[in-house]
């Protein structure tokens, strides 16, 4: 009996450190600031709740971005900080900065995480227009890059301008070719 005792009072101690998960907060709509300062409601971009199309994606950047001529996109090993410095120096737009904080809305509704982002480039590649910009690094283009996957089959009606990932050597892009390989 006294075998049994000590084992319930073992157990219980033993449960009184058992850790509950913690719950997740998520913010509200009202909770949401993007980079220009507005208060929005989440739903206002994301009505469904669930994952958005390439088209709804295109739309979203049609009506809140300027995306168009000059847009830069970037693969190869190239840093994506390379791509937000030419987008600055062209007047354009490159992935992280057309799409802000609206990422992570989306995010919420759209897993696995590459879903969203292959949706993304597409809206990206399908919205760019006139000169677009491919910032290359130093390896040769993966098959299964999102640049050859996602980006490019959806571009269309564009010139396209490889520029190594130093931004000082530019010359017109040669499908799937990176003459910047070392």
């Amino acid at each position: 009996m006294k075998g049994i005792t000590v084992f319930t009072q073992a157990l219980i101690f033993a449960l009184s450190f058992t850790v509950d998960a913690a719950p997740v907060y998520k913010p509200t709509g009202h909770e949401i600031r993007f980079s220009r300062g507005d208060d929005v409601d989440a739903a206002q971009f994301n009505p469904r709740g669930t994952c958005p199309t390439v088209d709804e994606i295109q739309q979203w950047l049609a009506d809140n971005t300027s995306v168009g001529a000059n847009t830069v996109f970037w693969t190869s090993g190239a840093d994506v900080t390379a791509a937000e410095k030419l987008a600055a120096q062209v007047g354009g737009q490159y992935f992280y900065g057309a799409y802000g904080s609206q990422q992570s809305i989306w995010q919420r509704d759209c897993q696995p995480k590459d879903r969203l982002v292959k949706r993304m480039s597409q809206a990206l590649a399908k919205q760019a227009t006139g000169q677009t910009y491919i910032v290359l690094g130093a390896y040769a283009i993966g098959t299964d890059s999102v640049w050859l996957q996602d980006e490019y089959p959806n571009l269309s009606g564009v010139t396209i301008t490889a520029v190594d990932d130093q931004l000082t050597k530019q010359e017109p892009y040669n499908p799937h070719v990176n003459p910047y390989v070392s």
